[in-house]
């Protein structure tokens, strides 16, 4: 997807023109979002076009980068689908070497307004045997490979949150958008929603 860091303000025009390089197109018209290091849920985040910024983008810029945030910057995409895996990562006790692993739920289609702020979850019957049906996902090409993506990828993230000591219910959301080709891709790992 592209997303990249800024430290200074400095890095926005490098990675505007390196960023439109790849979708192919020039880089006044890349459309782009700029993240706090921990926005969420559409929030604290800025969007612009290019690499001409108002007066409020590079305030928003660099009052975060003044007291040492990371700035967040990736091209604003055209969602398809979006999908969140949910876990149960079981409690492990000091030096316990077990290989329990985090459980797997299941699925389920996020249902998000025109900003991408988050509405609602539907349930995809069938998901946490692997038979992912019952969304509109199912007419994207490529879909159980996204799947098995968005699983496999998941999981290894729900193990390493077990292995630092988290437990409880996770919820791990990823994106199917339309890529630079005009083909769906995935982002695996969009959001972590570990919150006991």
């Amino acid at each position: 997807l592209g997303e990249s860091c800024l430290v200074s303000l400095d890095d926005l025009d490098r990675i505007i023109c390196d960023c439109a390089s790849i979708w192919q197109i020039q880089p006044s018209e890349l459309p782009w979002l700029l993240k706090a290091e921990f926005g969420m849920s559409g929030r604290e985040r800025i969007a612009g076009t290019g690499t001409s910024l108002e007066h409020f983008q590079r305030n928003w810029i660099q009052r975060r980068l003044k007291v040492g945030e990371c700035v967040y910057f990736e091209p604003r995409v055209e969602s398809l689908i979006e999908l969140s895996t949910q876990w149960i990562i079981h409690r492990r006790s000091p030096g316990d070497r077990s290989q329990q692993t985090s459980q797997f739920l299941g699925a389920t289609e996020l249902v998000t307004d025109a900003v991408g702020q988050f509405l609602g979850s539907i349930p995809l019957p069938g998901s946490s045997t692997g038979n992912w049906y019952g969304c509109e996902a199912e007419t994207l090409s490529g879909t159980q490979a996204f799947y098995d993506r968005m699983v496999a990828d998941a999981r290894q993230v729900a193990d390493e949150l077990q292995r630092l000591g988290y437990h409880g219910p996770v919820g791990i959301d990823a994106m199917v958008y339309r890529g630079p080709n005009g083909q769906p891709a995935i982002r695996s790992i969009q959001d972590i929603n570990a919150r006991f």
